[in-house]
């Protein structure tokens, strides 16, 4: 009989025990989940406020850059409408222009060569400017 108390007791011991121990184990499991779900629902959040920052960002700075862009588009454009203006009204040109009826051979190269010393001068005073001509009809 003291054997079976014995037997009896040492089972209600190990029956605690595993209680016990599949407490703590579901009590570790629950918080092993929680923070697994935590950390996931944390790390989606992230990535999508992230995201949307990078790209606002990526867009602002590519609008900012074809601003400049277009500023300086514009700025040449209209000093290439001034380049050409200076080149009509120059007198020297005007007068070469001007003088191109029935003339040697030699005065047309001399005509010719002068318009080009000309224009070489005004391409010189812009770098992006690679050269230009004037076509006399």
């Amino acid at each position: 009989m003291e054997q079976k108390k014995a037997i009896k007791k040492v089972v209600k011991t190990n029956v605690k025990k595993d209680i016990k121990t599949s407490v703590k184990t579901r009590i570790l499991r629950n918080i092993f989940f929680v923070l697994a779900v935590s950390m996931f629902i944390s790390t989606v959040v992230s990535y999508l406020y992230f995201t949307r920052i990078v790209r606002d960002q990526k867009i602002a700075d590519e609008e900012d850059r074809m601003k400049q862009v277009s500023g300086q588009i514009t700025f040449m454009t209209e000093d290439i409408k001034g380049f050409t203006r200076s080149i009509i009204v120059d007198d020297k040109i005007q007068e070469i222009v001007d003088n191109t009826d029935d003339d040697s051979v030699y005065e047309n190269i001399k005509k010719r060569f002068d318009m080009n010393k000309r224009l070489n001068f005004y391409n010189s005073l812009r770098s992006y400017i690679r050269g230009s001509f004037i076509e006399i009809n």
